[in-house]
């Protein structure tokens, strides 16, 4: 099992590379259209990734 300070330094380099990311777009300065279909990209492919990933602890009882 991994402890709260794993995660979180598991987790740092995509916070930091999300933030890079969407400082990087609006600096590009879309418009609404453009803005709403970048988030629509960026969340299709985060539902994507969640569900690949398996659900944390024990997957139940073997058999």
């Amino acid at each position: 099992m991994r402890t709260a300070a794993q995660r979180a330094v598991q987790r740092t380099p995509g916070t930091v590379a999300g933030l890079l990311l969407a400082l990087g777009v609006l600096a590009l300065g879309p418009g609404p259209v453009a803005l709403g279909c970048a988030l629509i990209v960026v969340h299709d492919r985060a539902a994507v990734r969640a569900e690949r990933v398996p659900p944390p602890g024990p997957a139940g009882p073997p058999g």
